[in-house]
């Protein structure tokens, strides 16, 4: 691929953000998505310029990295509500007994 436009570290994490919007329109990611995002960075967007990120890796495979962080908070966020609902359900049953 001939690069035909600028790329920046904040380019690829928001094509890591996208990426991971549309895997997740289904409410759901598989391990096969992100799989494919990995083939996808090797195949066509490491080739596709020099750029670095801070660790001197290529900045393409922000991509994979923004793709897993969000994911992770996302699954944070899960367990968070859920850690939530209980408590107040503890509090409504604690107030009940009282």
């Amino acid at each position: 691929m001939k690069p035909n436009i600028k790329t920046t570290q904040a380019f690829y994490h928001n094509l890591g953000k996208l990426f991971y919007a549309i895997a997740f329109s289904d409410k759901k990611v598989s391990p096969e998505e992100f799989k494919v995002l990995q083939e996808y960075v090797e195949s066509y967007w490491l080739p596709y310029d020099d750029l670095t990120d801070i660790f001197g890796s290529d900045a393409a495979h922000l991509m994979e990295v923004v793709f897993e962080g969000v994911h992770f908070l996302m699954k944070v966020q899960t367990i968070c509500t859920m850690l939530s609902l209980l408590i107040k359900m503890n509090n409504r049953i604690y107030i009940m007994i009282k």
